[in-house]
């Protein structure tokens, strides 16, 4: 009797049924391979955002925008959008002669800042504040920062803080100090770089997790 091999119907309903399952699935493995790489991408984002600046993790956090990927929209981003941060969202001290500050990480140490000050506004905001002129020409118009110096008017402050603080209205007006946008840092190729590898090493694993999960399911259909 010849040897042989026989494929029934059954068996090629089966490989069927598995080969439709795994591209019903194909779009839900991408989908949860995503969503799972961008929690850690936007973690990845802020740790190379403080690896090149010394700003807080709150402030970072709020210029960072993740949108999902739905069933019904297979799109997916992270965006940063945001204006340029209050100083005080960076290391400082305060001393007797003005403020420390230090922006960048590997700059060298803080740098003083003459005659400016920290204060809350009646707002509720807090900041480092400078004056712009002063009497007898006390004080300094520049500031040790460079590019990361955008002084811009406050909102005010009411004529008692401005007692405590020592202001008279001949010393005003009064500017606040800002710092760079975080957009602007994580647009630097040495925090983007690093950001773009983490997230492509991510992605291929979780998608290849998910594809496995899809594969085994199929098999046991």
């Amino acid at each position: 009797m010849p040897a042989g091999v026989t494929i029934d119907k059954t068996d090629l309903t089966s490989v069927n049924n598995s080969l439709m399952a795994i591209k019903a699935g194909v779009p839900d493995a991408i989908r949860f391979a995503t969503n799972n790489v961008l929690g850690t991408t936007k973690t990845a984002i802020k740790d190379e955002i403080q690896k090149k600046v010394t700003a807080k993790t709150t402030p970072i956090n709020k210029t960072l925008t993740v949108k999902k990927m739905f069933v019904s929209d297979m799109s997916a981003n992270i965006t940063c959008k945001g204006e340029p941060l209050p100083l005080i969202a960076y290391k400082y001290t305060k001393t007797i002669k003005g403020t420390k500050v230090q922006v960048l990480q590997n700059s060298g140490g803080t740098e003083l800042i003459k005659h400016s000050f920290v204060a809350e506004m009646r707002s509720g905001h807090k900041g480092i504040f400078w004056r712009a002129e002063r009497r007898k020409g006390i004080g300094s118009k520049r500031f040790p920062i460079g590019k990361y110096a955008n002084p811009v008017p406050p909102t005010g402050f009411r004529s008692s803080e401005m007692k405590t603080l020592g202001i008279s209205t001949f010393q005003l007006p009064i500017h606040e100090l800002w710092g760079p946008r975080i957009p602007d840092v994580m647009d630097d190729d040495d925090v983007m770089g690093p950001i773009l590898e983490n997230t492509s090493k991510n992605y291929d694993d979780r998608l290849k997790y998910h594809t496995d999960r899809l594969l085994d399911k199929a098999r046991a259909a």
